[in-house]
């Protein structure tokens, strides 16, 4: 048998980088982070505890991880030179189908924020990206108060992915994005 290539060696690393990631999302979504050891997230990965310590210093250290996967998967989005208010709030409403293990965590975690600094600051850089990118948005559009705007929609936004969590089925999200397709003239199915 030929010796793996150095790409083959870089794709199990990541294969393994992203089991562990999933694994430690899908507990600190369940059990919160606090509730969460290294040990079950290796045991939910199917793999040895220390080989988690060969990609990663400690527990926070996975959670840095986790962090960084969705930043990179919403900076594809949001990186773009260019984009509609239909495009963005699109994204948002994928996102809340699709990633609600993330978000539940994220949720859960921004209670902790005083004992997770890495939270905060995750939750204070997507804030201000945000407001980087709805702010120019909306003076485009001719908002007479652009900021003011911009932190609306924000607010609306973390709103519906954290009522979406906790209500559920309950929460008439149909009604909603018809109310944000009335106020900003957009067809959004």
């Amino acid at each position: 048998m030929a010796p793996r290539s150095d790409e083959q060696f870089e794709a199990m690393r990541q294969q393994t980088i992203d089991k562990i990631n999933g694994s430690a999302l899908k507990l600190f979504s369940e059990f919160g982070y606090k509730n969460t050891s290294v040990a079950a997230i290796a045991k939910e990965a199917g793999i040895s505890k220390g080989l988690i310590y060969n990609y990663y210093k400690s527990k926070e250290d996975v959670l840095v991880g986790v962090l960084e996967g969705f930043q990179k998967m919403e900076e594809a989005f949001t990186d773009l030179p260019k984009f509609t208010l239909e495009e963005i709030l699109t994204q948002y409403y994928l996102m809340l189908e699709h990633q609600q293990g993330f978000l539940k965590m994220m949720i859960s975690m921004s209670l902790d924020v005083k004992e997770l600094p890495i939270v905060q600051r995750f939750i204070e850089k997507k804030v201000e990206k945000n407001m980087k990118m709805f702010v120019p948005l909306f003076e485009d559009l001719g908002f007479e108060d652009p900021k003011s705007e911009a932190w609306f929609l924000s607010t609306l936004i973390e709103g519906m992915l954290i009522l979406r969590i906790v209500a559920k089925q309950h929460y008439p999200i149909e009604l909603v994005k018809n109310e944000i397709n009335k106020r900003y003239k957009i067809n959004i199915k």
